[in-house]
């Protein structure tokens, strides 16, 4: 029988994020190839599109295709008179795991070599990592499971990870309960925490903040190109957006009862188990269903209580 997870609580989350040797997962990954050469037909690209320029022609090239493991790769390239280039887009994740378990920074990196492999098929590029650049990465944390999940997207609506940016909230339609907290920008990519089991329709208390950093941040901030991937140059790009967060949840210091409120579920069992608790102190121990027994073993198994006195 596979043993439960202890529920980690917010300021415990907090601490993690807090953490200078925090690590982090990557989950999307965009470069640029300078300098390319066609090595197949157009008719191999799924896409094509030619713009009139005042010299020539601008032809743009896009396609999808499966790699040499897991998942697939977006690919294209854009060749004019005055430059040609190519990207590759993927998620590491997908490409290194079939159950598209969250890529660590080794992952990427293989990920990265089976990107480059593949798209060698379509174009030719200078493999000098220097020559190869981010146009976007998306810095990820997973906690699973959480005691709070509604009180954590609550401290995200205050975490404001861009100045004078509001967050954006989208809920579960069924429960009306709160699902995710976003914050988009232009230029400098999004942030966003939310309720992985839910995006994964599957029972849980998986949560996921995902920071995703833009070509503009990496030019001045790094890691610009290949050469400069590490989780040095990574961390302070997460921690930079998820700092007032983490010093949020890490200053939480509600008790358990707070933490049960926030759920709807967990909150009508809290009120059925001080009725139950109530009669039994008059003396009377009513008759309990097998689901409700199992609910609560559960719910003591979180929540670690004997009477609710424990909880506050």
């Amino acid at each position: 029988m596979e043993k439960q997870k202890k529920h980690l609580t917010t300021k415990e989350i907090g601490a993690h994020l807090l953490d200078e040797n925090l690590d982090l997962g990557i989950d999307k990954v965009k470069i640029i190839l300078s300098g390319i050469e066609m090595a197949c037909s157009p008719s191999d690209w799924e896409y094509s599109t030619n713009k009139k320029l005042p010299i020539g022609y601008e032809r743009t090239y896009r396609t999808t295709c499966p790699s040499y493991r897991f998942g697939e790769l977006a690919i294209g390239c854009k060749q004019s008179p005055y430059r040609s280039i190519g990207w590759v887009e993927f998620n590491p994740s997908k490409i290194i795991h079939r159950d598209g378990c969250l890529a660590n920074l080794g992952d990427c990196w293989e990920a990265i070599d089976i990107a480059l492999k593949t798209v060698s098929d379509f174009y030719r590029f200078d493999t000098d990592p220097k020559q190869i650049t981010f146009h976007r990465l998306d810095l990820t944390v997973d906690f699973d499971p959480v005691a709070d999940m509604l009180g954590l997207l609550d401290l995200a609506k205050r975490a404001k990870p861009f100045l004078r940016q509001r967050a954006s909230t989208y809920f579960d339609a069924r429960s009306i309960e709160n699902q995710t907290v976003m914050f988009t920008t232009k230029t400098r990519g999004s942030t966003v925490f939310y309720n992985k089991s839910k995006e994964q329709q599957v029972v849980g208390e998986h949560m996921r903040i995902e920071v995703q950093v833009g070509r503009d941040e990496l030019l001045k901030k790094g890691p610009k190109d290949l050469g400069g991937l590490s989780m040095e140059a990574l961390r302070p790009l997460f921690k930079n957006r998820i700092d007032n967060f983490a010093h949020l949840c890490y200053a939480r210091s509600h008790s358990q009862i707070d933490q049960i409120l926030a759920s709807k579920e967990e909150r009508a069992h809290l009120i059925d188990v001080s009725g139950i608790q109530y009669l039994n102190s008059l003396g009377v121990s009513p008759q309990v269903s097998a689901h409700f027994i199992k609910k609560d073993r559960k719910f003591r198994k979180i929540y670690k209580f004997q009477k609710l006195e424990d909880l506050i």
